[in-house]
Parts: C-alpha cells; sequence; structure tokens
C-alpha cells in the first residue's frame, strides 16, 4: 500500500517533516523513552502541535520537548520558513518582516536554535553580504 501523498505546503506536511527531523528513530517520551503507549493528551489548534501523554511515567510532552526547537510558538509552516531562511543567511529582521513576528523574539530563538545546531551540524553557512549599491 502506498503512503498517501503529503503536500510541503500544508501544515500537516511541515510539521511531519520537522518531526522526523528532530525524531528520527520515532517519537519516545523524554523521560522513560518509551516509544509506546503514548496517545494524544490534548491538541493546541493555533499552533498545530498535539501534547501527549505518556501511560507509562504520566509525563506531558510535545514534540518540540527536549529539541532544539522547545519554547517556540511558531506554527510548522513558518518554522520551517524560518530554519530554509536561516539556512540562506538571511537577516533576523528580514525573516521578521517575512514570518510576521517580533523580531527581538524571533532573533533570541534563532541564536538559541543555531547554538544547538551548531553543536550537531558543525558550522553553519555564513550570512549572505547585505547588498549596498555600486558606486557608479
Amino acid at each position: 500500500m502506498r503512503s498517501p501523498h503529503i503536500d510541503g505546503r500544508a501544515p500537516n506536511g511541515c510539521l511531519k517533516r520537522l518531526m522526523m527531523m528532530v525524531h528520527r528513530d520515532g517519537l519516545c517520551c523524554p523521560d522513560c523513552k518509551q516509544r509506546e503507549h503514548l496517545h494524544i493528551h490534548r491538541y493546541h489548534s493555533r499552533s498545530r502541535v498535539a501534547d501527549y501523554r505518556c501511560w507509562s511515567c504520566g509525563r506531558i510532552f510535545n514534540l518540540w520537548t527536549g529539541t532544539p526547537f522547545q519554547g517556540t510558538h511558531l506554527s510548522p509552516p513558518k518554522l520551517e520558513r524560518l530554519l530554509q531562511l536561516s539556512r540562506r543567511g538571511v537577516s533576523s529582521s528580514e525573516i521578521s518582516r517575512r514570518l510576521d513576528c517580533d523580531r527581538g523574539s524571533l532573533a533570541r530563538f534563532r541564536h538559541k536554535l543555531e547554538r544547538e545546531l551548531r553543536q550537531v551540524l558543525g558550522p553553519l553557512p555564513k550570512k549572505r553580504p547585505r547588498h549596498t549599491n555600486p558606486k557608479r
């Protein structure tokens, strides 16, 4: 049986790709590392990220608990776009304009995210130079 096609622009497609990025071996409880008996506890329609309850230890957590994305309130499509723009070296000011969010909190989250990714992936690409008008 073929798996259903996931539209990359759809929120569920973004969520699935982000989940595979941070949970390569599958979702597990951050406390007891149990992979089975995880049930949706509540669903936040605004962020589109569910909270799970581990029936083994009772812990409630979400997909971002214990990952570099912990603490973000960005929706999965915005989070994926942030990663794409950061990878290209776009400034936090420009990203905040494109995503329509607060520049200060976005910059703090982006720096935290880049620190954690640097530990895992090594140095990130250099930011692209700002465009300046050439002298004529």
